[in-house]
Order: structure tokens, then sequence, then C-alpha cells
């Protein structure tokens, strides 16, 4: 066997086998010299850098948890559910029949809620607005001023929303404030409710006026919200509980940067207010507003009523005190306070000017004071024959003047016409026949005349459920001695004399005669006159139905007041009286009575109070005339004027008639 052989036979032993596999593996595990360098170094520097950016992130952490945590806690805690309240839109006004007087408009209003807007950003939040609200570019400096007012004027802590524009009629403006909301945080369009004054001028002085939550409101009444309107005047200040409603809320989510989404969360809508129902009926109202207007008009173009600028009507229902007509000129528009504008908002200021010498806000039904001249007469005979000094029939002299103490009285006419019973010296209104009644009434102990006249309620408030009503002023001895000094303190024969035929010291409101007239009509009730009748539930139906009002018995004689009824009949239809020229050809019997106060300097105030059908009256009005110069001609035309409609009968003489009272 050769040697090559041998050597391929031979077998490899486990040890030379590992070599062969150790020699495999040299590529892996190269030398230096190979061109490969070693992998510890670079790991190093990994860890290092990731060491170092762990560290950081870790830092930054740290920052944001215990450094910042508060500020970061509290801009979460801000972006949550906010509930914006939504105004409830007040009661309707309705008059007697329900023909609707003031009803709610709804209305877009633009608010910011200052929780929302940081204080750095603020002023160019309200320059922005400024610029989007204002209705032309010269405006803008007003409309931006007015925004910073209304934010200044906010109460402390922000915690309502500030009204900072309403009414906003523009879509384009309501759509670029939605679309660009990230550029006004805090600020929100939503929907809201407005007085709508349908009738304009009329009633105005019935219902008044609403406006915003003062801090003295809230104060006297918590459950007022500051974006509340409240009742200011009239019956909207008389019934604001009714009226007023629960306020609700709209449910927003709000961001940390103030901007505001939809949550999709429903919120809470308001509960709108109760309607109130009044006596008033609106056709007479108008018509008397109409009538009361013209007859003004007319006296002015009259040397006699030159000065006649102002003047009120008053219309009761003798059955039960319900007021159908309450009108006071000159008269105004309330929309001008609850619609926005620049032209609205000089007239309100106009309006509001105390140095306004027309003074339309001053309802003169109820608050002024006037003289009643001889509309004053029948209460001096009631209370002449209740205290026995004369009978209705017992003839008086009416001559044309009458000497007390020196002081000459003139009649309203020069011819004497001798002893005349009531009936007649009502009739033709005759001065000195009530002086000569003075005399007695000067030579009683204590104030009689007074005494009876306050029965009728006049000089003192009524009690009518309006706000604002004044007293007026019934004269008496210890009157005169409290007000004034010296000879004047004394109370004199002259004082009667001018009491008894409604002139000197004492002041009445027409509401006050009105009432009179209505118990002489009715047969001797006194009524609390009120305006409301009941309150309505949200669905029409009458839920509160509203008392009446105290009634009082004034247990006057029958024989004593038939006297008078007669003698008022007699001014309207006999053959010298006062107010026959108006009334004489109506249809309907009515009874009442003319009057002429003097106001010096201006011309004369005209009087005329009554009622119909004279004998079972259903309405007893009182009508004055300021500067109107004389009843019979001035002021009974407006009177005709309401018979006419409330009646629905023609006739009479709406011209006006006779000059003599």
């Amino acid at each position: 066997m050769s040697g090559s052989s041998l050597r391929s036979r031979r077998r490899r032993t486990p040890i030379q086998r590992a070599a062969r596999g150790i020699s495999g593996l040299s590529s892996v595990a190269r030398s230096p010299r190979e061109g490969v360098g070693p992998i510890a170094p670079r790991i190093a520097i990994a860890g290092v850098l990731g060491a170092c950016v762990i560290g950081i992130l870790l830092l930054r952490l740290w920052a944001l948890t215990v450094i910042g945590g508060a500020e970061y806690v509290e801009r979460a805690d801000s972006n949550v559910i906010r509930k914006l309240p939504v105004v409830a839109p007040r009661g309707s006004i309705l008059d007697r029949n329900g023909r609707p007087i003031v009803l709610n408009r709804e209305m877009r209003q633009v608010t910011i809620d200052l929780q929302d807007v940081d204080s750095d950003r603020l002023d160019q939040v309200v320059s922005d607005l400024g610029r989007v609200l204002a209705p032309n570019r010269f405006e803008v400096s007003k409309v931006t001023a007015d925004i910073r007012q209304k934010i200044k004027n906010a109460p402390p802590g922000g915690v309502e929303p500030v009204i900072v524009a309403r009414d906003v009629p523009d879509d384009v403006i309501v759509h670029y404030l939605a679309e660009h909301q990230t550029d006004f945080p805090g600020v929100d369009v939503g929907p809201a409710y407005t007085r709508s004054y349908v009738r304009h001028e009329t009633a105005a002085h019935i219902l008044g006026q609403v406006g915003s939550v003062t801090e003295e409101d809230l104060a006297a009444h918590p459950s007022l919200d500051l974006i509340d309107k409240v009742g200011r005047s009239g019956l909207e200040r008389r019934y604001d509980e009714y009226l007023r409603g629960s306020n609700g809320y709209e449910a927003v989510e709000v961001d940390a940067a103030g901007v505001r989404s939809d949550a999709g969360i429903r919120g809470l809508p308001p509960t709108p207010g109760r309607n109130l129902v009044t006596t008033v009926d609106l056709p007479l109202q108008r018509t008397a507003e109409k009538a009361l207007a013209r007859a003004i008009s007319t006296a002015a173009a009259t040397a006699d009523g030159r000065d006649a600028n102002a003047g009120a009507v008053v219309a009761i229902d003798p059955r039960n005190g319900e007021v159908l007509t309450l009108a006071s000129y000159p008269t105004y528009d309330p929309n001008v306070f609850v619609q926005p504008g620049l032209k609205n908002e000089r007239t309100a200021s106009w309006l509001n000017n105390p140095n306004n010498k027309r003074m339309p806000m001053l309802n003169r039904a109820i608050m002024g004071e006037y003289p009643a001249g001889s509309t004053f007469k029948p209460i001096t005979a009631i209370a002449a024959m209740g205290e026995k000094f004369m009978t209705p029939d017992e003839p008086i002299g009416c001559p044309p003047n009458l000497e007390i103490m020196g002081t000459d009285f003139p009649n309203n006419q020069d011819r004497n016409l001798g002893g005349i019973d009531l009936g007649t010296a009502l009739e033709v209104s005759c001065n000195t026949y009530f002086y000569k009644l003075s005399i007695f009434f000067d030579n009683a102990a204590g104030p009689v005349l007074q005494k009876w006249a306050s029965k009728f309620g006049l000089g003192q408030r009524t009690g009518i459920d309006l706000p604002g009503e004044t007293g007026g002023l019934m004269p008496t001895p210890a009157w005169r001695k409290e007000t004034y000094d010296g000879f004047d303190e004394v109370w004199k024969p002259g004082d009667s004399a001018n009491l008894s035929i409604g002139q000197g010291d004492l002041k009445i409101t027409v509401l006050q005669m009105a009432n009179a007239y209505a118990a002489i009509g009715n047969g001797g009730t006194l009524h609390t006159p009120h305006v409301a009748k009941s309150i309505q539930d949200i669905g029409g139906r009458d839920e509160v139905v509203l008392p009446p009002g105290e009634t009082k018995e004034l247990n006057l004689d029958p024989g004593d007041l038939a006297a008078v009824h007669e003698g008022l009949k007699r001014v309207n239809t006999g053959g010298n009286g006062t107010a026959t020229a108006v009334f004489g050809s109506f249809p309907i019997p009515t009874a009442g009575k003319t009057g002429t106060a003097e106001k010096f300097p201006r011309t004369d105030l005209a009087w005329y109070c009554g009622y119909a059908p004279a004998d079972n009256p259903t309405i007893a009005v009182c009508s004055v005339i300021d500067g109107g110069g004389h009843g019979g001609s001035a002021a009974a035309p407006v009177v005709l004027a309401m018979y006419q409609q409330w009646f629905g009968e023609d006739g009479g003489n709406i011209a006006g008639g006779s000059a003599a009272d």
C-alpha cells in the first residue's frame, strides 16, 4: 500500500475538526488590521445621548406637573360646559277683550363673557368687535366706546356675560362672528327678547317701560339676574312679578382659549312670563287719545285757549271701578326705549330730559294736580244738603257778583238770575249761588266741606294699581296755618268761597274727579279704580283674577243725590245748560258738568266730567285741557267722542259748545 493512500484514509480527530471550525469564523472577529473598528465606543455614545434625551423629557414633565401644574389644571377646568343664561320672554299685556297692546319680539344680542378673555387681549377684542358691530365707519369709535363703557359698568366678578349689543339685525355680522370665533374669545351671539309696543303711543302712560337691572334691584330681589329686564313704570312695574318669567340657560363648551363650541348638551329653556289682561278698552283708548290731541290743537287756535298744550282724560266703569281709558297728552312711543338706533337714543334722551317743558313722560291723568273749577260744585251741593244748610228746591240768589268781607267775588255771567234752585244753579253754573253756600261752611264747626270732599276721595290717592299717583291737596284751616306765616296763615271766608267753586288752593287729579263722578252716577259707591283684571297662564287661561280693590259706601241721602243728578242732566240737555250744545242731540241720555278753572298767568283750564246713560251709567269720564279755556267748548267734545265710540252712536256736536263755563 502506497503512502498516499494511507494519508487519505487517516481520520481527523475531534480537535482537528474544531480547529477548522474556528478558522471559519475569522471573518467576524477580524483584527484592526483588517479595517473594521470596535463596537464598544459606539454603544457608549448612543447611551449618553439617550440618557440626555430622557433627562430632558423627565425635566419637562417635572416642570409641567410641579411648577406649572396649578395653571394648567385651571386651564383644563375652564375647558368645561358653561351655562349661559337665557332671559325669559315677558308676558304680553292685553286689553279687556284680549287685544294685544304689548308683545315680545325675538331678537339677537351680542354678549362678551369676561371670564373667557385674557386681560391682555381684551382691548384688541373690543376694538375688533366695535368695527364689526358699527353700522358704518363713521360710528366705529362711538360703538367701541359704548362697548368699553358697558364692560366698565359691569358688576365686579364678571360672573354674568356683558350685553354689548342688542337687536343685531345683520346676518352678515352674525355669520362673521360665528366663523371667526378664535378672534373673538368670550363673544357670543344668542337669542333674546325685547318689548314690542304694537300700538306705539296708545296707552303709553298706562303701560310704562322696562329697564336693566341695577345693583339696588339685586339687593332687593336676589332672584333677579343681571341680564334681566324689569318694569320701571306703569303696569310693567306694578305687575313685574307676573310679567317676568324664569330664566333658562344654554349649555356650551368653552376651551382654554375662550372659544366656544356646541357641546351637544341640552340646556334649560326659559319659562315665559304670564300675560296681563287689563280693563282697558283699546278702541275707546285710541278714540280718547285722538280726541284729546284734536281738542288741544283746536283750543290753541282760539283766544280763550291759546295756551292749550296738554291734557288728560280718564274713563271708569261706575259699576266696578274698572278703568276703561286713561290718557295723557303729550304722549310718546315706548318703542324708542327698546329699539336700538341713534335716532331713538336721541329721542329717549329728549323724553327723559328734566328741562323738557312739554314733559311727555308725565302721566297727567294720575300725576297732574289741578284746581277743579265748577266740576267741584256737585260736591259742594251734596255737602250743603248733607249738613242741612239748604234744600234742593230752596231758592238762593244768583247775582252778578257777591261781596264777602270786602272782597268782590264775580259770577260767571253778568246778569242777575234772582232766586234759583239747585238744578238751575248747576245747569247755568252760577258761582254766586255757591258763594252763598260757602258762608254756611265758613261758619260751621270744623272743615265741613273738606270732610265731604274727602269722602269722595278728592285730595288723596285713589289707590289705583299704577305707580306714581299723587294725592293732590285738600286745603284746610290747619293746612294753611302750617304752610303760611302771619296774615296768610289764617283761613278766611274768601278761602271757603274759592273752595266752593273748586278754586283757590284745591288741587285734584283727573282720576280723582272721574272716580267721584262715577260714585255720583252709581248712587253713592266709591270703588278703588284699577287697571289690571287678571293674570293668564301660558295656555291663555285666567290663572289669577285680581281683586278689584276696596269699595266704600258713601251713605248719601237718595233725595240729595237725585237732586244733583237732575241738575247734571240739565247741564247737558237744559235750555241754558253749559254743555247742551255738545250733548243735547246725542241719542243716549247723559249727565255731567263743565268747568273753567283759573290758572294764572296762563289761560284757564277747561274741564268736563260726566256719565252715561244718565240713569244707569256704564261709563264715567273726566277730561281736562290745560290752558284750553272753557270746559263746554274745549273739554266736553273729548267726552262726546268717547260716548260715540262706547255706545256706537252718532249725534251731538263734536265742534264744542258754550263758552260760559
